[in-house]
């Protein structure tokens, strides 16, 4: 086996830094860093393999290698290739000259590679272990990102909500510990576990898990530097504050028709940024401050997964000076797209109009209007 001088790229996901840890000195591999660098992991994959089968296992970088062009093959969908990085950094990884000095990520590897090669209740149970022994440590890396992503939206896909709660809230820790990079990501996982809570039994707390979850979203809008950066947080303030909205809803309905839900819940104000994430939607002195509207022909979806539940939908309305809706984009829907769908039906019918108390002559026109409505069966 040959051994030539040089470095190994560090490897980074899309709009992720690599996570892990201090640089190392690695084998020449132009081939691989260069499709590395493209962002190009099919053909880091194949390179990879070539450079593999002629490297020098005696290399102290070895077990570096194997878990780096393992992630390579994970990202490239090559999940044959990366449990066999996994299997040797398993079967191998202590006994090399350099042994192996990250373990639990390449535990993660192999447990990731066959979760993907065959999800069954053995290759999750697997996952879910390997990442509780990295969560154990320190720091994150880039394979036990997506391994963890891969878990919980495999259980959330199989409307498994227990586990789904549970892998999310996982992910969650783990992502966040990337900071900022991750930010986004983490926040996704961490509205996933507390929705997911809510669906598998619904309590008090799922409500305070969902506002609180929302307000994490509005903090990192605040601390974005950009607005293209605080508009990609949008979307999940959005759909966490039609969450919110319905879930409290779900619990007053029930104090107030006197059903079986048990539980009383205090309404909180949700968290407002300091910048707002729509700046056209701001009223101008002679616009009208409240509208109203009926919407004709509004029903609840048929959908007997969701018969229970309150539906909410936020979305961005242009209203002519008639009061029609010219154009409209939906934000957010709860619990389902189904909901959005029934308003986006009454839409072309419904006319808006000033709201009692409003001032004479206020203009009803506006170029962004956020609406919010919320509505249950029966």
């Amino acid at each position: 086996m040959t051994r030539t001088s040089g470095k190994l790229a560090r490897l980074c996901l899309a709009a992720t830094l690599a996570l892990t840890g201090a640089g190392v000195a690695f084998g020449d591999i132009k081939g691989f860093n260069a499709a590395v660098k493209a962002g190009d992991y099919r053909t880091a994959a194949v390179e990879a393999k070539t450079a593999w089968a002629e490297w020098d296992r005696s290399d102290p970088d070895t077990a570096t290698v194997a878990r780096e062009f393992g992630f390579a093959s994970y990202v490239a969908g090559d999940f044959a290739a990366a449990r066999d990085y996994g299997i040797f950094l398993r079967d191998s990884g202590k006994s090399l000259a350099t042994p192996d000095s990250q373990p639990a990520s390449s535990a993660v590897l192999l447990a990731a590679a066959n979760f993907r090669l065959g999800a069954t209740e053995a290759t999750r149970g697997a996952l879910l272990e390997a990442l509780k022994a990295r969560e154990a440590q320190a720091g994150v890396d880039n394979i036990s990102v997506l391994g963890a992503e891969a878990l919980y939206k495999h259980d959330w896909g199989k409307s498994d909500w227990a586990k789904a709660s549970e892998s999310a809230a996982l992910a969650w820790r783990l992502l966040e510990r990337a900071g900022a990079q991750l930010a986004l990501r983490a926040l996704d996982a961490r509205a996933a576990a507390a929705t997911a809570g809510f669906f598998s039994g619904p309590d008090k707390q799922d409500y305070d898990n969902i506002v609180d979850a929302h307000d994490a979203v509005v903090a990192a809008i605040d601390a974005a530097d950009a607005p293209a950066k605080r508009l990609a947080f949008a979307p999940l303030k959005y759909q966490l504050e039609a969450w919110s909205m319905s879930m409290y809803n779900y619990f007053d309905s029930g104090q107030q028709t006197g059903t079986s839900i048990p539980i009383r819940v205090r309404e909180r104000t949700l968290k407002t940024p300091e910048q707002a994430v729509f700046p056209e939607a701001a009223l101008t002195g002679d616009q009208c401050e409240n509208l109203e509207a009926d919407f004709p022909g509004l029903r609840y979806p048929q959908s007997a997964m969701y018969q229970n539940m309150v539906g909410t939908v936020i979305m961005k309305l242009q209203i002519n000076d008639a009061g029609r809706v010219t154009s409209w984009e939906t934000l957010a829907a709860v619990p389902a797209r189904h909901f959005s769908e029934a308003v986006e039906k009454a839409l072309p019918q419904t006319v808006f109009k000033p709201a009692s108390g409003s001032k004479a002559g206020c203009s009803i026109g506006r170029s962004a209007m956020i609406f919010r409505i919320t509505f249950r069966r029966g």
